[in-house]
């Protein structure tokens, strides 16, 4: 069979806003053992003050034999060495699996007033060659090269708890301390011993049932974390790289109500802007054909245009986004490192926001383009924006706009206290000690779930829903109220759309 190099664009987070980051890859070509491709983004980053941290964006390979008919996607392990990146001011950096390599600027100082030869600085990237060396030829496979935008979330020390004695009495504290409410400094010697029993981070005793050892995510350590939530256009190319066995078995409970045999035009998800259906229908039976799956946000039944909605978040129930972090080889977030990503080392606010405030500013009405790569609102000064219903990740960020008129965190990432609830791991009761900075392996199951140790038994809270109607409280950085064990732990397989629950990953680096 004739060797195919395949990119999806839906597997990128916006595309085509001088404010969204743009992020392309194309021109893909192959070598022995090499893929080949360019890639360019916007609004990239690496700053040496303040945070001091950067942006990159996480690429990594699927590849399909194709010896035979129907053979599964599978993730691509690259070689120890032999990754390159054009110019002076990117460099490519190898995972420690080899599933994947992190792209961003490197640490030199440019020698010209723009920059283009120095990784410090903060701009477009302009586009650029790469090649990734395969830890095996060719051969006669097919090819997908995804990326995923991240942010780098240094080592150090953080805060977790902001001091608030009455709409937050669930969060976390200095429960040993004087005052047992004060916020806890989680140090590096609290990581390298463990922070023991829920008795010394939660004066409430609602915390892990099993105390927690140095090999938890904590949070001083160093992670990327993606930079918006799981999009459309990125659960779509998840769900057209599965086999029809795997597509049968991810609708959970509503499989046989929701299957990829279903005619073209059959609704798989459908809340506020995101719609998904299948474009063509597969079959379970003489062939084991996968459906192919698309997006009609405009509900127009025509497939994967402009304005379907790629850039903005997909609801997920727990099943679908731990599969899809698995796939990816990210993991899941914990609450501790939700605190940190938001919050930074600078010392609690009380009822402070991802964006450091207590600002909170409804932003009425529809952004122009709504369900395009190009939406955005006409005014965008709005302190603590959060908005009406789903629209897509870093709406609010312009060239122009701070922390607080972008609700972005203390690092740069974006709608941690807006657009909809995300997964993480904790909560106030179970144990979660057992979870480990393992990253998901790329792999799933042939039941189409995540097959990394310990996920599928943690308990999970959500955290930082943003959209107006929710419960305000729920949206500030300590929050714990996002605790509803009945919903999201005990029916792991059930659809629960209307919750706004979704996803975001990071990876341990």
């Amino acid at each position: 069979m004739k060797k195919l190099i395949y990119f999806l664009a839906v597997a990128l987070t916006i595309q085509g806003s001088v404010f969204a980051n743009n992020l392309k890859i194309g021109s893909i070509t192959y070598g022995t053992d090499t893929v080949n491709f360019t890639i360019q983004w916007d609004n990239s980053w690496r700053v040496a003050t303040g945070p001091s941290n950067w942006d990159a964006v996480w690429v990594f390979i699927k590849r399909q034999n194709c010896d035979a008919d129907l053979n599964p996607w599978i993730h691509g392990t690259l070689a120890a060495s032999g990754h390159t990146v054009s110019g002076s001011q990117l460099q490519v950096s190898l995972a420690s699996d080899n599933l994947g390599v992190m792209i961003h600027r490197n640490s030199s100082s440019p020698t010209s007033i723009n920059g283009s030869d120095g990784g410090i600085g903060i701009g477009n990237i302009s586009q650029v060659n790469v090649s990734l060396k395969l830890s095996a030829n060719v051969s006669t496979d097919n090819f997908k090269v995804l990326g995923i935008e991240t942010v780098y979330i240094p080592e150090g020390q953080f805060y977790i708890g902001d001091g608030q004695t009455a709409t937050n009495h669930l969060g976390f504290s200095d429960a040993q301390g004087a005052n047992t409410y004060a916020p806890l400094l989680i140090t590096n010697a609290i990581q390298s011993a463990g922070l023991g029993a829920e008795t010394v981070y939660q004066r409430e005793n609602k915390g892990s049932d099993g105390a927690l050892p140095s090999t938890f995510p904590l949070g001083y350590n160093a992670f990327y974390a993606m930079k918006y939530e799981v999009t459309q256009g990125q659960y779509v190319d998840f769900l057209n790289s599965l086999t029809v066995v795997q597509q049968l078995n991810i609708m959970g409970d509503l499989k046989n109500t929701r299957p990829p045999t279903s005619a073209t035009g059959f609704l798989i998800k459908n809340i506020s802007n995101c719609r998904i259906e299948i474009v063509t229908p597969g079959n379970d039976t003489s062939s084991s054909t996968p459906a192919v799956y698309g997006l009609d946000s405009t509900d127009d039944n025509s497939f994967n245009q402009a304005n379907d909605g790629y850039g903005i978040p997909v609801p997920m129930n727990r099943r679908q986004s731990l599969a899809y972090l698995d796939w990816i080889a990210l993991r899941p977030m914990t609450e501790f490192e939700f605190e940190k990503a938001c919050r930074g080392p600078l010392a609690p606010v009380l009822g402070e926001y991802a964006w450091g405030s207590t600002d909170l500013t409804s932003v009425s009405g529809s952004p122009t383009n709504v369900k395009e790569a190009n939406s955005q609102f006409s005014a965008t000064t709005s302190l603590g924006p959060v908005h009406q219903y789903l629209v897509r990740g870093g709406i609010d960020a312009t060239s122009t706009s701070n922390r607080v008129v972008s609700g972005g965190t203390y690092y740069g990432l974006m709608e941690m206290s807006g657009s909809i609830h995300e997964f993480t791991i904790g909560g106030q009761a179970g144990d979660y000690s057992a979870f480990t900075t393992a990253n998901g392996d790329g792999s799933i199951s042939a039941l189409a779930e995540n097959d990394s140790p310990n996920w599928v038994s943690m308990p999970y809270i959500y955290k930082g829903n943003g959209l107006w109607d929710a419960y305000a409280p729920v949206r500030t950085i300590s929050s714990r109220y996002g605790d509803n064990r009945s919903e999201i732990n005990n029916q792991y397989n059930e659809d629960r759309d209307w919750y706004y629950i979704g996803a975001r990953g990071v990876r341990s680096w």
